[in-house]
């Protein structure tokens, strides 16, 4: 019995890994294992494979090898606003939106937002997402720009 090398992008789901079987005789099968690698998060699970269970499991000497299940990063865009306001004497700063998250994973934030409190065109320059789950994803920044125009 042989665990997976399996590799799986990132669901925000519980997934495992994989097992194959050689040797089997007649109708016997193998219906299910135990240790296999799983997990949620991106990374690298290993399988501690063992107990075997199915019909006629009994009459074999059963050796396992182990196998792996690799989770990878899925892809997320953070993208800058195209933002105008008007002057308020005051510090305003642009917004930002997402596409690709899943699950109840979320950015919160994100620095390098164009930012200011003068009349004029202030771009982004985004980096550094921060919320819940953003290492389980390979990001991809949009940069946008807010423009504060004159008050009346």
């Amino acid at each position: 019995m042989s665990g997976g090398t399996t590799s799986s992008t990132y669901t925000a789901a519980s997934q495992a890994n994989t097992f194959t079987t050689s040797g089997l005789l007649g109708g016997d099968s193998v219906t299910g294992v135990s240790g296999m690698g799983s997990g949620t998060d991106t990374g690298t699970y290993a399988d501690n494979l063992g107990n075997a269970t199915g019909n006629g499991v009994g009459n074999y000497t059963i050796s396992y090898v182990n196998g792996s299940l690799q989770i990878t990063p899925a892809l997320l865009t953070v993208s800058g606003g195209s933002t105008s306001s008007t002057y308020t004497a005051t510090s305003q700063a642009n917004t930002f939106t997402t596409s690709g998250l899943l699950g109840g994973d979320s950015v919160t934030g994100v620095t390098g937002l164009g930012q200011w409190h003068r009349v004029g065109s202030y771009a982004d320059s985004l980096g550094n997402a921060i919320g819940t789950g953003p290492g389980n994803y390979t990001i991809s920044y949009v940069n946008g720009s807010l423009q504060i125009t004159p008050a009346s």
